[in-house]
């Protein structure tokens, strides 16, 4: 039987892996925007937000949290937790990588925005949208920790049986097997093979949820499941192999909800289900919706014996508004 290793889970915003000074870059994006999830779980837009504190954390906070060398100390701490992430990896030295990411218009659209899907084709192929499309300086600037466009060889045998075990289970996943020309998958899986398999041939999974675009995005309980089905699928497959499971995305962006963040890696480090699953839906919106991924890979390692480790949380404010992100950086070995 197969055995899972390690799980992982890490931030992969752009602003994780740029300098400081490209932060306010970053931040001019969240002034522009018209739909960023304040801390009342609503929409608002940035004047709104920074008009009224109780819509974000206080003046003061966030006022303290932007200063030079604040900033530069949470660059710093995220540069060494994605490194340490990457160490984990290393030692673990794993057979296969299941990787939990989400979709942002990236390979779906609205002609075809599927729950939940998996990809088991025999290959992968990673298309840098931060390299290749026109985006502000800012992306371009992130562009290198996403990887080049390449092909990553997929343990479609692996896929097919998760797959078959989803089906059983009455899990209704989409299936991809090819990719047409100038298609591939998005940054959710670069970044997890650039930054934390170094760029390896090791072959991975790749499971998509649509965590960003009502009203077909799964909910938090249903993440969970899934992730409890896909580490029963892994445990019956008859192979030997070592497998890590990782998710790719969160914490809270783009208004940073400290408390909410604490509470979700609380309750993955205690393995507490039902406060995982008791996590409100109606915070799990915007860039908040990729903690989804950590809770799927939290349900696949929930009947194992990995212990959770939190390497770093990183409150990272960008903007007088409060917004930026709550990095997060844990394992489970």
């Amino acid at each position: 039987m197969a055995k899972i290793v390690l799980g992982i889970g890490s931030s992969h915003s752009p602003m994780v892996v740029t300098e400081p000074e490209w932060y306010p870059a970053h931040g001019k994006r969240d002034k522009a925007s018209r739909e960023l999830l304040a801390l009342d779980a609503h929409s608002h837009t940035w004047d709104e937000i920074l008009a009224n504190e109780s819509l974000r954390a206080p003046t003061s906070h966030i006022t303290a949290m932007m200063e030079k060398d604040r900033w530069e100390e949470h660059h710093a701490r995220t540069t060494k937790a994605i490194d340490e992430l990457a160490r984990v990896y290393a030692d673990a030295q794993p057979d296969v990588v299941l990787i939990v990411g989400d979709d942002q218009d990236e390979l779906f659209h609205e002609d075809n925005m599927p729950a939940i899907a998996m990809f088991y084709g025999e290959k992968m192929h990673n298309l840098n949208y931060y390299a290749s499309a026109p985006r502000d300086p800012s992306f371009k600037e992130a562009s290198w920790a996403y990887g080049a466009p390449r092909d990553v060889p997929v343990q479609s045998d692996l896929a097919e049986h998760i797959l078959r075990h989803l089906v059983k289970a009455e899990f209704d996943v989409a299936r991809v097997k090819h990719l047409r020309e100038g298609q591939g998958m998005g940054h959710a899986f670069g970044f997890v093979v650039k930054r934390l398999m170094g760029d390896s041939d090791t072959p991975v999974v790749p499971v998509l949820l649509n965590t960003y675009y009502p009203p077909n995005s799964p909910s938090v309980k249903r993440c969970f499941n899934l992730g409890e089905a896909i580490g029963e699928a892994i445990d019956k497959w008859d192979s030997g192999l070592r497998v890590c499971v990782a998710a790719s995305g969160g914490l809270s962006h783009f208004v940073v909800a400290e408390e909410w963040d604490r509470h979700v890696l609380t309750a993955l480090e205690k393995k507490n289900k039902k406060d995982i699953k008791d996590i409100p839906d109606e915070w799990m919106l915007s860039g908040n919706s990729e903690i989804k991924n950590w809770i799927t890979v939290g349900g696949i390692v929930q009947d194992t014996k990995l212990d959770f480790t939190l390497v770093d949380y990183i409150a990272n404010y960008r903007t007088e508004a409060g917004t930026g992100g709550g990095w997060g950086f844990a394992y489970w070995k």
